[in-house]
Order: C-alpha cells, then sequence, then structure tokens
C-alpha cells in the first residue's frame, strides 16, 4: 500500500460567515454582532491566523448540492461549511458524497490521490484551519457503478472497522489493521452511509444485518424502518447520509420527523443526553454525510 503525504500552497478562504480576513489589516473584524477588533499575532499574515492561533474555526464538510436551508441551519450554529466538488469518476448519484470520498479514522482523513488532485485546495483549508487533523492520501481508485464506487465506504465504530471485505479497498483494510481495528464483516457495501453513528456504543440504521452484526459485539442499535430518505435517482437512501455528529449535537438534512421513526429516533439520541437539529424543512436527503472537524 502507499501512502503519500502532499503539501500544497495554501489557498485561503476570503470570506467566512463569521470571521472576514483582511491580509493588510492588522485586525480582525468579527462580523457577528457584537462586532470588535481582534488583534493579529505580531508577525502575522493572515494565513497563519488560524485555529492553533488562537480563532476556533469549525469546519464542515458536505456534498457541493447541499440546499440552502441546510446550508444556512449549519452557519447560524457557526460552522463553516466546506462543499466537496464533485468527482467525475464516480456514479454521478453521489459524485460529491464525504462517505465516497473521504475515509477517517481517529484523527486522519484518507482521501484518494487522484481526488486529492482534483480538490487540491479543499485539503489544502483544512491542513490550513484544522491542523489537528492529520491528512493522508492513498492510490486507490474508485469508478463508477457497483462496487467500484464502494471502495472508500466503510465505518469505524469503537474498535471496529464496519466493511464489506469483498468491496471496501484493500488499502482501506490495511489502515484499519495498522490503527488496531477488527474489521466487522457485513454484506452492505455501503455501511457508512448506511450507520448514524452517536457515539462508539449505539448507532442508528435501517440495515439488518449491520444491526445484527454490530448488536453481536456490544454495540447498541436502534434500527428503523429503510427508505423515506431522498437519494436520487435511486428509490432512496439511508439515515448515515442524512446526518451527522458534532459532540452532543446530531444533525439532520432536512427534517427527522418527515420519516415514519422520527419520533423513535429523537427519543433515542435524547436518551444518550444529545440534542437533535433538523437543519430544514421537508424530506431527509442523503448526501453522503456531514463530516465535521476535528
Amino acid at each position: 500500500m502507499q501512502i503519500i503525504e502532499r503539501r500544497y500552497c495554501s489557498f485561503i478562504f476570503k470570506q467566512i460567515f463569521y470571521i472576514s480576513l483582511d491580509v493588510s489589516a492588522d485586525f480582525v473584524v468579527t462580523t457577528h454582532p457584537p462586532a470588535k477588533l481582534v488583534p493579529l499575532p505580531s508577525q502575522g499574515k493572515a494565513q497563519n491566523y488560524s485555529a492553533k492561533r488562537g480563532i476556533m474555526i469549525k469546519l464542515v464538510i458536505c456534498d457541493n448540492r447541499i440546499n440552502a436551508a441546510d446550508e444556512r441551519g449549519l452557519m447560524k450554529r457557526g460552522y463553516y461549511v466546506i462543499k466537496l466538488p464533485s468527482f467525475p469518476s464516480l456514479t454521478e448519484a453521489i459524485e460529491s458524497h464525504p462517505d465516497s470520498l473521504l475515509f477517517r479514522a481517529g484523527d486522519t482523513l484518507y482521501t484518494t490521490c487522484e481526488y486529492c488532485e482534483e480538490a487540491a485546495f479543499i485539503f489544502s483549508d483544512i491542513r490550513e484551519f484544522c491542523p489537528e487533523v492529520k491528512l493522508k492520501f492513498i492510490d486507490v481508485a474508485p469508478g463508477k457503478g457497483f462496487p467500484n464506487d464502494t471502495r472508500m465506504n466503510a465505518a469505524v465504530i469503537g474498535k471496529y472497522l464496519v466493511a464489506n471485505k469483498k468491496t471496501i479497498a484493500k488499502e482501506i483494510l490495511e489502515i484499519g489493521k495498522k490503527s488496531g481495528l477488527t474489521l466487522l464483516n457485513v454484506n452492505q457495501s455501503y455501511p457508512n452511509c448506511s450507520i448514524l453513528k452517536l457515539n462508539d456504543e449505539n448507532v442508528i440504521t435501517a440495515d439488518v444485518g449491520i444491526s445484527r452484526a454490530l448488536r453481536s459485539v456490544g454495540i447498541n442499535v436502534l434500527l428503523i424502518e429503510p427508505g423515506h430518505i431522498s437519494l436520487p435517482p435511486y428509490e432512496y437512501g439511508f439515515i448515515g447520509g442524512a446526518g451527522g455528529v458534532d459532540g452532543k449535537s446530531v444533525f439532520f438534512l432536512g427534517d427527522i420527523m418527515t420519516h415514519p421513526d422520527g419520533e423513535r429516533i429523537t427519543e433515542f439520541i435524547e436518551n444518550l443526553g444529545m440534542k437533535v437539529h433538523s437543519l430544514s424543512e421537508g424530506a431527509l436527503q442523503d448526501l453522503g454525510g456531514i463530516v465535521f472537524l476535528p
């Protein structure tokens, strides 16, 4: 397996919803009321004034097709939304889905060398504003259609790597092994899309096989009714692709109460001391999940 680390020249956000940086100024002007001036570091070029220098910028990665209401819902809560560019090598429906383009294990975020070339500015921004997140690039070549579009799709739940060993890239299996993870083999080839991981002990899924496998190793699973999540042109999408978790907050792309198990889902989450956030009205939408950094 070849794992390559690359550094690209830094592309700086010219404007951030909550913070605007002027490279010629001696101050950062916060644009969210109440406005105030924050001195830049004495050495300070704007590109060096990032999280590691005292400003906490909360990043969230999502499909570039996120609707305006969902994006605004994230921005209102203080997140800067990074939209993944489409990757034409993948099937159109999932060509900018995080769960098909990225794999996360601990504090390391993996993507393919080819996609890194397509979206170098995205990974440069992540490196700049989330230096605590390690970026690594693997020599995997996803493609259109099943099983070629499943190569990066695996989920880490506690000490387990949940994946279909027949379709997942061997490089991901090797990463899991080197990370001390135990492979939990499932028939579902899109497990990261199928599982909404609340924490290492609790998940939500509509996949019976995944539910059975996780319960066999002591993971608490809420099994919900399949469907009722939009993913054109397919019949339906999956719960993991329609949400994401940041600490004690669980976010959904759309309104969770449009799902027939919306009340059960909400109760399950709240019983864990977590809070549900429906980012917009209307049906849930599978966009390959929401990835929160760091």
